[in-house]
C-alpha cells in the first residue's frame, strides 16, 4: 500500500540542555503541529503520515488496503504522529545524570540472554517525571512483540512479593487496529496507590523509511476525562489513581542474527560437567558464555541455574546451534509522565533497588515466549486474526516468516 505524500513538519533538535528539550516536548504534545498545508486525505487511500525528521512517509501498521481509515481518524493519526516524532527528537537534547534531579541506571537481563537494558530519569519538577530506555538485544522478535501490543488481554507477567506487579491490560476501546485504547491495572505498592491507567497507543511502519523501524507512540486522556475521542472511559478502581502519560515514543528495530559457528557446540569448561555448551553461546558471547552451559558453571558454582538446557555432551552426535526463530529487536523509548506521587516520596535508592528487579523478573517471561511463540496463545490469535490486523503487516520486513500462521488459518 503507497502512502501519499506529505510536506515534513520541522524536527525539534535544539541546544540548550533538558530545560528547552521538555519546554519543546510539551509543547508538542499540547499543541500539535499545523497541518493546514496538508491535502484533504479521501477515505478511500491508507493515510500519508510525514516522518519529520526525514521527510519521509510513515503508514499505520496492521492497517490494510481492503479495510481503509475514515478521514477523522487519517487527521488525528497523522497529527499524533507528529506529536510523537517530535517529543523523540527531543531526547538527544537532555543528558541524564548530568543536569537536575537526575539519575541513570544500567542493567543486564543476565543467564545466557546478551540482553542489557540502560535507563535515564529525569525529575524537572516535583510531579514529572523524564524517562529515557534503550534495550539492546533484546529476546523478543518483531511478530511475538507486535503480538503483544495488540492481543495485551493475554499477558500474564511474573510478579514477587513486595514489589507492585501488573494485573491486567485490556483493549478499552479500538478505534482502528493500529490505534487503541489500552487499561492496565497496577497493585498498590506500600503507601503508593495502585495504577488504573488508559493510554492511547498508535503504531506506525517505518520499516520502508531510512529509520527501518516500528513506531509506537502512546498518551493519556487527561485524568478527569470522562470520554475520549468519542469513547467513554471507566471510572477508576478502588486504591487505584489514573495517572497521566504525557507522551511516550517507541523505535522498535528488527536484528540480523550472526550466523552460527562452524564447528557444533562443545562440553562445557567447568570441572566435572557433563553438559554442553549453551546452544546460543555465540549470541551472547560478551557474557562469557562461549565456553559454558549457564551462568552458574561459568561463575564456578557447584549448581545449574535455569538458563541451563541439560544438554549431555555426546561428542558422536552434539546437540545444533539455535537461535530464536523470529530474532531479536532493538528497543528506544523515551517518555515524559506525571508523577502520582511528590517526588520526595521516591528516593533514589528506591529507583536503583526496584527497577533492576522488575526488569528481571519480566524479562523470563518475554524470553520463554519468543522460544515458543508459535505454542502459545498469542500465535493462535495471529492464526485467527479477527480483527485483520496481522493480514496488513508487513511481513516482507518481519524474520521468522510468521506468515505461515496466517497460512495455518486459511488451510484449516
Amino acid at each position: 500500500m503507497k502512502p501519499l505524500s506529505m510536506p515534513p513538519a520541522e524536527p525539534t533538535r535544539q541546544a540548550g540542555g533538558a530545560s528547552a528539550a521538555l519546554i519543546s516536548a510539551v509543547t508538542a504534545l499540547h499543541a500539535p503541529a499545523s497541518l493546514t498545508n496538508s491535502p484533504t486525505l479521501p477515505s478511500a487511500h491508507t493515510p500519508p503520515l510525514p516522518d519529520s525528521a526525514a521527510g519521509t512517509d510513515a503508514v499505520p501498521l496492521g492497517v490494510a488496503a481492503t479495510i481503509p481509515l475514515e478521514e477523522t481518524l487519517v487527521c488525528e493519526q497523522r497529527e499524533a504522529f507528529v506529536r510523537g516524532w517530535e517529543l523523540y527528537n527531543a531526547h538527544d537534547c537532555v543528558s541524564f545524570g548530568a543536569e537536575g534531579d537526575s539519575l541513570t541506571l544500567s542493567v543486564s537481563a543476565g543467564g545466557q540472554s546478551s540482553c542489557s537494558f540502560d535507563v535515564g530519569i529525569l525529575f524537572p519538577d516535583p510531579w514529572s517525571v523524564v524517562l529515557s530506555e534503550k534495550v539492546r538485544r533484546f529476546d523478543m522478535g518483531l511478530l511475538p512483540l507486535l503480538s503483544l501490543l495488540h492481543e495485551v488481554d493475554l499477558i500474564e507477567l511474573p510478579h514477587t512479593p513486595g514489589l507492585p506487579y501488573l494485573e491486567g491490560v485490556r483493549v478499552a476501546h479500538r478505534y482502528a487496529n493500529n490505534d487503541l485504547l489500552h487499561q492496565l491495572w497496577v497493585t498498590p505498592f506500600g503507601p503508593f496507590p495502585g495504577a488504573d491507567d488508559l493510554h492511547n497507543t498508535r503504531l506506525f511502519n517505518l520499516l520502508e523509511t531510512e529509520h527501518k523501524c516500528i513506531f509506537m507512540y502512546s498518551e493519556s486522556p487527561p485524568r478527569d476525562a470522562r470520554t475520549h475521542r468519542g469513547a467513554p472511559l471507566p471510572p477508576v478502581r478502588r486504591r487505584r489513581k489514573r495517572n497521566v502519560m504525557r507522551g511516550a515514543a517507541v523505535l522498535i528495530r528488527a536484528l540480523p542474527l550472526p550466523p552460527p559457528p562452524s564447528s557444533p557446540p562443545c562440553a562445557c569448561a567447568s570441572a566435572g560437567c557433563r553438559f554442553s555448551v549453551h546452544t546460543r553461546h555465540y549470541l551472547s558471547s560478551a557474557n562469557g558464555f562461549a565456553n559454558y552451559c549457564c551462568a552458574a558453571c561459568r561463575d564456578g558454582k557447584r549448581y545449574h541455574d535455569a538458563s541451563c538446557q541439560r544438554y549431555t555432551y555426546n561428542a558422536a552426535a552434539p546437540p545444533p546451534w539455535e537461535a530464536p526463530r523470529y530474532g531479536l529487536v532493538d528497543v528506544e523509548l523515551f517518555a515524559t509522565i506525571c508523577l502520582p506521587v511528590p517526588r520526595w516520596l521516591i528516593p533514589n535508592a528506591l529507583i536503583r533497588w526496584a527497577i533492576p528487579r522488575i526488569l528481571r523478573m519480566n524479562y523470563g517471561y518475554f524470553f520463554k515466549l519468543n522460544d515458543q511463540f508459535d505454542n502459545s496463545q498469542f500465535a493462535q490469535r495471529v492464526r485467527e486474526d479477527s480483527h485483520g490486523f496481522y493480514r496488513g503487516l508487513p511481513w516482507e520486513e518481519i524474520p521468522g516468516g510468521g506468515e505461515s500462521l496466517l497460512r495455518e488459518r486459511r488451510a484449516c
